[in-house]
């Protein structure tokens, strides 16, 4: 939950390029941990010819499995409640503290709400 404001804190200390290539690192470090890991994982379903590209009928029938299952469907609802009450605020929040060292700070700002849902 401290992950936007320690980014935005990391920009202001070490500039941009230099927290955008420690990023870039540390998932290039992940990759690497996960392919040491080793292991086949599951195998990929191969696609005949018959069943083609997605069809919109599968795209419905995600949606039907995420709003008809009890668990998911609250997770869901309140991840939409929570971005469309925060993110309206974020431009307005950029503009309003742009300068250096504050780019952080709208996303730092649109993070601490999601803590308190």
């Amino acid at each position: 939950m401290i992950g936007p404001t320690l980014g935005g804190a990391a920009i202001g200390v070490f500039r941009p390029v230099v927290t955008v290539a420690a990023d870039a690192v540390s998932h290039l470090l992940s990759a690497v941990g996960i392919r040491a890991m080793g292991g086949q994982g599951d195998a990929r379903p191969v696609r005949t010819a018959a069943e083609g590209r997605p069809k919109a009928g599968d795209l419905f029938g995600g949606w039907r499995f995420l709003l008809a299952d009890p668990v998911l469907r609250p997770l869901f609802l309140n991840t939409v409640l929570v971005n469309a009450l925060t993110m309206p605020a974020v431009p307005l929040l950029t503009v309003l503290m742009l300068g250096p060292g504050r780019s952080g700070s709208p996303s730092s700002v649109r993070g601490c709400p999601g803590c308190c849902s």
